[in-house]
């Protein structure tokens, strides 16, 4: 049924008869159908953006936590310096022992929490 035509008319109310072929004469049905599989290039392509993905988690996981453990080791070497420096205080010293104590500390729990689940 085209758009600009209206509705057909409503059946008379009382006692009339209703024409079921002409009414079935002005419905017009549009199917479409889509194959819902998907081809063999469209599943190596999806395979092929999963592994891509799965590269990109993996560089950035790795990157950041090299980037974390060189902050932690700059940390760790500025304050073995300072303990062992003669021109630290005994305040920079003892600052600079509690801090190695905990990244010494922070690397033992993380070496040994990861083989326990």
């Amino acid at each position: 049924m085209p758009d600009n035509q209206p509705p057909p008319a409503a059946p008379p109310a009382s006692g009339g008869s209703l024409d079921l072929s002409e009414l079935a004469g002005r419905l017009t049905v549009q199917v479409a159908t889509e194959n819902p599989e998907k081809t063999a290039h469209e599943l190596q392509q999806a395979a092929a953006d999963g592994r891509v993905e799965r590269w990109k988690e993996a560089f950035k996981d790795v990157a950041l936590f090299l980037f974390a453990l060189g902050g932690v080791a700059l940390i760790g070497k500025l304050c073995y310096a300072i303990s062992q420096s003669a021109q630290a205080s005994a305040d920079d010293k003892k600052w600079a022992m509690s801090t190695l104590t905990l990244l010494v500390g922070g690397a033992v729990g993380y070496v040994t929490g990861k083989k326990s689940k």
